[in-house]
């Protein structure tokens, strides 16, 4: 199981730095390490408390990381 997530995780971070480098982010390799901190977080949080909450700060987290 280990395996599968570190799999999934390297997939995941390698289409989130593709999509900040598109967006024009000029480090796009620190707003992914972000990104996926805070989509961890956001996971926890859609478990344990309210889904949409959850999806809604995540949402107005990665807008913060997109260049304006």
């Amino acid at each position: 199981m280990h395996r599968a997530v570190v799999v999934h995780r390297e997939w995941l971070a390698g289409t989130v730095t593709r999509a900040f480098a598109t967006a024009g982010h000029p480090d796009p390799a620190e707003a992914t390490r972000r990104f996926v901190m805070l989509r961890d977080g956001a996971m926890v949080a859609g478990y344990l408390a309210d889904p949409e909450a959850a999806r809604a700060t995540l949402l107005a987290a990665v807008e913060d990381l997109l260049p304006a």
